[in-house]
């Protein structure tokens, strides 16, 4: 399934001389931060500390020039630290020289993603390396957007009358080899895009011959792809408007076969792991994968003087993970932490449409039509077995775009098999995706009863990176517990509890589910309207706001506050009690639980 990667040392053996540690150390633009992981384990192969060299970018041209971020990676030690001059805040690193390799153990930590970001339209950002026993990179405080477009395939011509296939492609911000480790942590990733090329059509100029169109190209990762062998952790990013696209098959020609389209699999992130997995306090916004479409069969030579048969349709290309794919590996138990305290939510799949056979001629039969292409995971989509656990983590509102009759569409939320630690709130869980926990420590929806989040739009909530945080009726407020992370993902404190006990979920600390924390009560609170209509009160409100009730009271005193009898009706748009009017003076509030 995976394309082949560079094996420069026989096996993994030379890096386990460095003992495993149990405490990440993350350099953030004002801080150093110790994040204690027990009960987990991070694999990250470390030896002891030595004392890193500051290295300082002061140019954000790419042009060789030895001040560039390009001749600075070149000039660094190993276990070097690369910042950025204060005076390169808001502008942007346009390269222009191909993708930053990174072979050694480095670190580049921006200012924040607000203030720097790299950008690469030609290609990948970054891309570790493996040359060595040891190649660990960790990227900090960086918004990053990559841009990796797979060769389309040549079309066919005399002599060679098959078209050829496009380029698969692979990680469209950050390629990490196998055998490396990478720590992402604070970087927004926003708009990376993995596109495989296109098939080549079939030759079609005057020969009976079939010409095959040939297959789209694959991406697998729109922003990050992270092979089996290496280690991926994700720490308190933002992913939002990647996409991981599969190149269009080409067309048959006189009864040639249509290409099939590319398969399309994490939108965000491909991670096939063997070692260790840890994405924590990270929001998944509006990410896609989209299989490419088929190429068409080709008609019958029209010429041909015998029946001819039409050619087969090339077939749709799958798409999996609208933001993360899991597509094989096995993480082992219990010391792979997966997934905690994450959002994950608006993503899609689009699956690939497959294309008609070609028309049959003189009394030849028609080509077969092809199938489309499958949708599998909205949000998540994990395939086999092995261990994946997932804690305190929202997945929810993900979807599938299909806009042709018979499209394949399963786990709108989440496929496959999963390893529950509690408190998540899931959508939708159907008969493809397991290992959820029952009512009272998951909140999971149905595709009769989904659960919506309510969450606000992606934008800046505090901190220098967006992040989606839980609106006034939210079911993931307090519902949560903090684990090992007592700081959410742009470093509020954890727990902050803002509603009154019982929390909705058994042994929950007060926590928000999810990678936001609410700090107090949402300003999104709702606004009554009151109408006097002949001898009855209208008090009407916006719908979302379901969990407020309305009161009233005649005096304002705190305890003369008690709930309108009257039932809550929808009309249209509105939220709508009808209550009969009184003499004297009459107050209304709506009050959360």
């Amino acid at each position: 399934m995976y394309p082949a990667q560079k094996q420069v040392c026989p096996s993994r053996a030379a890096s386990k001389q460095f003992p495993m540690k149990q405490l990440l150390t993350i350099l953030l633009p004002s801080q150093r931060i110790l994040v204690t992981l027990a009960p987990f384990v991070i694999a990250l192969g470390l030896a002891t500390p030595v004392r890193a060299i500051d290295r300082t970018v002061t140019s954000a041209a790419d042009d060789g020039a030895a001040d560039t971020l390009r001749s600075v990676i070149g000039a660094a030690n190993a276990e070097d630290n690369i910042i950025f001059d204060p005076a390169l805040n808001g502008q942007t690193i346009s390269l222009v020289g191909g993708e930053l390799v990174i072979n050694k153990i480095l670190a580049i930590t921006g200012p924040g993603p607000n203030n720097l970001a790299i950008v690469n339209l030609n290609g990948r950002v970054f891309h570790t390396e493996h040359v060595g026993p040891v190649v660990m990179f960790r990227v900090s405080s960086l918004r990053l957007t990559g841009l990796l477009k797979g060769a389309p395939g040549v079309d066919g011509q005399a002599g060679a009358i098959n078209g050829t296939d496009g380029e698969g492609v692979i990680g469209g911000c950050i390629l990490n080899e196998s055998q490396c480790s990478l720590v992402a942590s604070n970087c927004f990733f926003d708009g990376c895009q993995a596109v495989g090329g296109n098939g080549g059509q079939g030759y079609n100029l005057g020969i009976k011959d079939p010409g095959n169109g040939g297959n789209g190209g694959m991406a697998l990762g729109g922003a990050i792809y992270s092979p089996i062998l290496a280690d991926a952790q994700i720490l308190n990013c933002t992913f939002a408007g990647n996409a991981a696209i599969g190149g269009q098959g080409g067309n048959g020609y006189n009864s040639g076969t249509g290409g099939q389209g590319g398969p399309a699999q994490g939108g965000a992130l491909i991670s096939a792991y063997s070692q260790t997995i840890l994405i924590v306090n990270s929001t998944f916004h509006g990410n896609s994968a989209t299989g490419g479409s088929g190429g068409n069969g080709g008609d019958g030579w029209l010429l041909n003087p015998i029946p001819a048969n039409g050619g087969n349709g090339g077939g749709g290309g799958d798409a999996e993970g609208g933001a993360i794919a899991f597509p094989s590996g096995a993480c082992p138990a219990p010391d792979c932490p997966g997934l905690v305290h994450d959002t994950i939510h608006k993503n899609s799949i689009v699956p690939g449409q497959g294309k008609k056979g070609g028309l049959g001629v003189n009394g030849g039969a028609n080509g077969n039509d092809a199938l489309h292409g499958t949708a599998r995971g909205g949000g998540l989509f994990r395939e086999g077995g092995g261990h994946l656990p997932i804690q305190n983590t929202i997945i929810a509102g993900n979807f599938a775009t299909i806009s042709f009759p018979g499209g394949n569409f399963t786990g709108p939320d989440v496929h496959g098999v999963m390893v529950s630690q509690k408190y998540n709130l899931i959508g939708i869980v159907d008969g493809d995706s397991s290992g959820w926990e029952p009512a009272g420590s998951d909140l999971t929806g149905t595709s009769a009863a989904p659960i919506d989040p309510l969450l606000g739009p992606l934008q800046n909530n505090g901190g220098n990176i967006p992040t989606l945080a839980p609106t006034g009726c939210s079911p993931a407020i307090d519902s949560g517990t903090a684990s090992a992370f007592t700081e959410d993902q742009v470093f509020q404190p954890r727990p902050v509890s803002i509603t009154a006990l019982p929390h909705l979920l058994l042994g929950g600390d007060g926590s928000d589910i999810g990678a936001f924390e609410l700090q107090s009560f949402p300003s999104d609170a709702p606004t009554i309207s009151i109408s006097l209509v002949n001898d009855s009160i209208i008090l009407e409100w916006p719908p979302s706001f379901s969990c407020f009730t309305l009161q009233s009271s005649v005096s304002l005193f705190p305890d003369s506050w008690v709930n309108v009898s009257e039932t809550v009706s929808i009309v249209g748009n509105r939220s709508r009690v009808v209550t009969p009017r009184s003499t004297g003076k009459r107050f209304f509030r709506l009050i959360h639980p």
